[in-house]
């Protein structure tokens, strides 16, 4: 019998309480802060040249290194040079010597800033010095290093956004498929982590008007709310409807249609930190095959059930990693810590050793997945 929330429920709220009691601080010291940094921004930012050529397009890409730049991070900026995008490096980290000559090396500009305001933080400051430098993108991609990207080798991402009819498109629509909670504030919105915006859109005045008006923090979930969320929604109510290449509308329509056997293999491989949906999955993985075709019915559409409950709890590249990559060819991962992501990591990074050709990722990608998992 259960005696309470489990351990990772209770450290989640945890975590929310302490935000908000952050947030009632920073409402009185922030506003300084966001005058200070607009004031002194011309002196704060850093600005080195880069050895990539100059494009009409271009990728602000916002990297965080305190301990040292990753190779992947090398890899994403010479991929987006490899498909036409100026990467406009900005680091919120001061960068050592021989950092900031590796990514010279691989960029169109470098700018180190201070860290205040996260990922939105540094995209403000990027747009606002191609503002500044008199540069009018004919596409502008924003992007963060939360995310190794590209994930799979020979990844297309890039072509494939350029080629949808939108104006302003993402990687993964977060918040879609049923049971989603769409209530004010709380609709369908694109992943922040890749974003890709037309002229005409960065032309518009709702994108010119969200990044004059933003309001830097340095607190994640107000981040979210003022940053990711409503970029979505203020490009949406200007007429920039945003589109995705995945959303989970797709993969619960895959899901849907997979047979039995295909359902048992999957059951194995979703993640979930939940001990009694864990059981359940287990128990069902375990069951011996159904001996009639009502009995197979009845248990393909209990398996179904619950590999639809358990991607619901949590977005689906952490909730089914293996399938997001191997059949759909998401082209990221996400880096975060949270319990159901490294579990998800865990899992990817397991598959990845016993089935190292099903899903092929560049080596630098696989060999820093694998450092963040191994056991300490």
């Amino acid at each position: 019998m259960s005696l309470g929330p489990p351990f990772w429920k209770v450290r989640r709220e945890l975590g929310r309480l302490n935000q908000q009691l952050r947030a009632v601080l920073e409402f009185f010291y922030e506003p300084f802060l966001r005058w200070q940094h607009d004031r002194e921004r011309t002196e704060r930012l850093k600005v080195t040249p880069g050895a990539s050529a100059s494009s009409r397009k271009v990728a602000v890409y916002l990297v965080f290194h305190p301990r040292g730049v990753a190779e992947s991070s090398l890899l994403t900026c010479r991929h987006l040079a490899d498909g036409g995008y100026a990467p406009l490096v900005v680091s919120n980290a001061t960068l050592s010597q021989a950092d900031r000559q590796r990514l010279q090396a691989v960029s169109w500009k470098l700018v180190e800033r201070p860290n205040f305001g996260y990922d939105f933080g540094g995209y403000r400051d990027g747009i606002w010095l191609l503002d500044h430098w008199g540069e009018q993108p004919e596409s502008l991609i924003l992007l963060n290093d939360s995310i190794w990207f590209p994930a799979l080798e020979g990844d297309q991402t890039i072509a494939k956004m350029e080629s949808m009819a939108a104006d302003f498109r993402g990687i993964l629509k977060l918040g879609t498929g049923e049971g989603a909670v769409l209530r004010r504030g709380r609709e369908p919105f694109l992943g922040s982590f890749f974003l890709m915006f037309s002229a005409r859109a960065l032309r518009s005045e709702a994108f010119t008007r969200f990044w004059r008006e933003y309001r830097n923090t340095s607190n994640k979930y107000k981040t979210i709310r003022r940053g990711e969320r409503r970029l979505s929604y203020v490009m949406r109510d200007a007429g920039f409807e945003g589109a995705s290449l995945f959303d989970r509308t797709q993969f619960d329509q895959w899901l849907n249609e997979l047979d039995i056997s295909t359902l048992r293999r999957m059951l194995d491989e979703v993640v979930t930190i939940d001990p009694s949906m864990a059981s359940r999955l287990e128990a069902m993985a375990s069951a011996h095959d159904a001996a009639d075709t009502e009995a197979q019915a009845a248990m393909r559409h209990a398996m179904l059930d619950a590999i639809h409950a358990t991607t619901r709890k949590s977005n689906i590249f952490s909730s089914a990693p293996v399938s997001m990559l191997r059949d759909f060819g998401l082209p990221f991962v996400k880096k975060a810590r949270d319990p159901w992501n490294l579990r998800a990591l865990e899992r990817l990074s397991q598959y990845q050793r016993e089935s190292p050709d099903a899903i092929r990722m560049p080596a630098s990608v696989g060999q820093e997945l694998g450092t963040l998992v191994r056991p300490r």
